[in-house]
């Protein structure tokens, strides 16, 4: 098979760090009888010029009648390596690839949905799920990290 080395751009990165930044269940603010939950999905990246680290954080939000029930944040830090930092340097900002943005992305809900499996575990509440998310649709370009 072969491939095109213009598409094929590795960058090398290493997590770091896992955080919980926010969890919350607001038991009140949630009926088992009603069905109607709405879901909301965020997403930001950060950076860290002197540690050429770049932290992606999603936040997901559970709620019914307009009030939240479950409230999750978590942020992965990732320290990317010395080459592949220089080469998404623009002046002073850091120009992340739509490629390794939605790649980052992907990891973190992955650890969104372990950090709710966890501690919603034995509870009614472990039947929420973070639902696929087509990642392409959140991060449509690269996006210039100041």
């Amino acid at each position: 098979m072969e491939t095109n080395k213009e598409q094929f751009n590795p960058i090398g990165f290493q997590l770091k760090k896992i955080s919980t930044v926010q969890f919350a269940l607001i038991e009140e603010n949630y009926v088992d009888a009603v069905q109607d939950v709405a879901f909301g999905f965020w997403m930001k990246f950060g950076i860290n010029q002197n540690e050429r680290m770049i932290a992606s954080f999603v936040k997901i939000q559970f709620e019914q009648n307009q009030k939240p029930f479950l409230i999750l944040e978590v942020g992965h830090h990732y320290h990317i390596e010395p080459t592949a930092w220089e080469k998404m340097k623009v002046d002073s900002n850091i120009l992340l690839p739509q490629h390794l943005a939605t790649h980052l992305l992907a990891l973190t809900i992955g650890s969104a949905r372990g950090v709710i499996h966890c501690k919603t575990e034995n509870s009614i509440f472990n039947q929420f799920l973070i639902p696929t998310v087509k990642m392409n649709d959140i991060v449509q370009s690269d996006l210039l990290l100041k």
